[in-house]
């Protein structure tokens, strides 16, 4: 108890300084003085609420004409906005064919499926041929799309073997000296990356090969 009575006291004695600062501030005088002066005025003359009650007849019927014609201002505005919603309920423009929305799902779907089975398969330097014939170096990124994505997941697994068959069917350029760099050799290099491919595959097919950032060293 006694220890309760001293938290009691320092919370008081805490309190009282801040209080005093507080009531004697310009501010705080200021706000009180501006209160003390509408109370002693008493009651604003413009309130609606002071005419109904204290205002002459011909002031309280004004009010209560301002009143009415506030009230059927916002009755007619429920009104328009309940006929209008009613309308639009009953034309049907809210809504949609169901079918419209299995559309739209089953092309994100589609969409969501073909990007699961795209596949990067590597990056790869490479031997080739210049347009003119002389050998050179090469850097291409090397992508595959495939039937579906259970296959690119395998394909993924097993990325080693998938990388060095992409290297294996680049390589098939080299005994005709064509360049990758043509149109011709890179068309052959995706067969051949195709079919290198397709044969490790346990099911599923490599559909589409691409190549990015096809630069020459």
């Amino acid at each position: 108890m006694q220890k309760l009575l001293e938290i009691k006291a320092k919370i008081v004695n805490t309190i009282a300084p801040l209080k005093e600062k507080l009531t004697g501030h310009p501010k705080m005088k200021a706000l009180r003085e501006k209160w003390a002066a509408r109370r002693a005025a008493g009651p604003n003359p413009d309130n609606l609420l002071t005419i109904l009650r204290h205002g002459s007849w011909g002031a309280r019927l004004r009010a209560v004409v301002f009143l009415l014609l506030l009230a059927g201002a916002a009755g007619g505005f429920w009104w328009t906005t309940n006929l209008i919603v009613k309308r639009f309920q009953k034309s049907g423009a809210h809504l949609v064919d169901a079918s419209t929305y299995e559309n739209e799902l089953a092309a994100l779907n589609e969409r969501i499926r073909s990007s699961a089975a795209i596949l990067n398969i590597g990056a790869i330097t490479f031997n080739t041929f210049a347009l003119d014939g002389r050998p050179m170096n090469g850097n291409v990124d090397v992508w595959a799309r495939f039937s579906d994505p259970e296959t690119a997941g395998w394909a993924n697994a097993e990325n080693v073997k998938v990388l060095d068959a992409a290297i294996a069917g680049l390589n098939d350029l080299q005994p005709g000296r064509m360049s990758l760099f043509s149109e011709q050799g890179k068309e052959l290099a995706k067969v051949r990356i195709r079919e290198r491919m397709q044969a490790l595959l346990p099911k599923g097919k490599v559909e589409e090969i691409y190549f990015h950032n096809l630069t020459a060293q």
